[in-house]
């Protein structure tokens, strides 16, 4: 029987989410649109038609700041901030596989590689900020396909100065 019908949450094999259309059943295909804005030094910039991010370092520097915005039509959108530190961000953003304290229960019921409790949750390149998501339009949290050039931006980005 399928695992989301069974009551297990959304975790299929050995961890491994259960997907749908080529990725889990918690990230929205929307994050596939999300392009890196070149040319931008003081923030990352990821945005699509539909969605936007920004990574900016906090004044303490070893935070960082990451705020979102989903629009849903002219007139209708939702949005976030969370506060991550620096190895927060490098996992978020698959520089390393971590799961972090008070986590492992996001793994054991979504299946992942990485996660933060209200701030992300990974799958490979499959990230959403700040949890995991129902997969479909009109979810709050963003969905982010992280590709190479998306991934090396964040490491130059939070390299220490």
């Amino acid at each position: 029987m399928h695992p989301i019908l069974t009551g297990h949450g959304y975790k299929g094999e050995e961890g491994r989410p259960v997907f749908q259309n080529g990725h889990p059943v918690w990230w929205n295909l929307h994050g596939y649109k999300l392009r890196l804005v070149p040319g931008v030094s003081a923030k990352i910039i990821l945005k699509a038609t539909a969605a936007e991010l920004y990574l900016y370092r906090t004044p303490s520097y070893d935070n960082y700041k990451v705020s979102w915005k989903i629009f849903y039509s002219r007139n209708e959108l939702a949005q976030g901030v969370v506060i991550m530190h620096e190895d927060v961000v490098a996992s978020a953003f698959g520089l390393c596989d971590k799961v972090f304290s008070a986590s492992q229960w996001l793994i054991d019921r979504y299946g992942g590689t990485a996660a933060a409790q209200g701030e992300f949750m990974r799958y490979g390149d499959f990230l959403n900020i700040p949890c995991p998501g129902t997969g479909h339009d009109g979810d709050p949290n963003i969905s982010v396909f992280v590709s190479d050039d998306i991934r090396e931006a964040v490491r130059v980005f939070i390299k220490p100065q």
